[in-house]
């Protein structure tokens, strides 16, 4: 069986104002992050994580200037967001990021070619993977012990390929930060450089995959 491995975040409609154009939510509530993550979209993405994150403040998270809110995101001590890797099957079959599955986490997959030890996928339901011979198996649900993984059929995706997948996910990291960096000089040019290095450093773009 073969898969790609997408990077993701999830979102939700916006209340009120926004400070620059967003994008409608998607019916599945998630949005890929790649080369091809159009303006508003990015737009959308931004204004969540200013949300998610509180910032500029708790009060306004998500509102005021645009260079106010990107200035804020910049200098925040840390981000977090919802979302990570989602995994599609040339069969159709999808497992998607859970609830408490953050993208900050999203190196955690490489770490099944080193140790074997599965990435946080988040529960409800609970997707785990594993090491196996000849490459990674990865289970929909039973990570966290509530369901008969009898029942469960996994994916077993060999080596060289999941590998591959791996590497085309944190490509589109990169292009997405290329991305982000255009659209935020765009929006608040004295913001950009700051807000591209905090999105780096946060959710781990630019370093190598060990």
């Amino acid at each position: 069986m073969s898969g790609t491995l997408e990077v993701v975040v999830e979102v939700a409609e916006p209340r009120g104002e926004t400070p620059w154009p967003v994008a409608p939510v998607p019916p599945e509530g998630r949005l890929r992050l790649w080369a091809g993550t159009p303006d508003d979209a990015i737009g959308l993405v931004v204004f969540h994580l200013a949300h998610y994150n509180s910032l500029p403040s708790e009060e306004r998270a998500g509102e005021g200037e645009p260079a106010e809110v990107l200035r804020a995101l910049a200098g925040a001590e840390a981000l977090i967001v919802p979302g990570g890797l989602l995994l599609t099957t040339d069969a159709g079959r999808v497992v998607a990021p859970g609830c408490c599955c953050g993208l900050e986490g999203w190196r955690e997959w490489a770490s099944l070619l080193v140790d074997g030890k599965s990435p946080w996928l988040g529960h409800d339901p609970s997707p785990w993977a594993e090491r196996v011979e000849g490459g990674v198996r990865v289970w929909p649900d039973g990570g966290l012990g509530t369901v008969d993984r009898a029942t469960l059929e996994p994916i077993d995706l060999p080596e060289g390929e999941f590998a591959a997948a791996l590497g085309r996910a944190h490509a589109d990291l990169r292009a997405f930060l290329a991305r982000l960096g255009e659209w935020a000089a765009a929006i608040a040019p004295d913001e950009a450089v700051g807000l591209v290095d905090r999105f780096d450093r946060a959710f781990s773009v630019r370093a190598p995959l060990g």
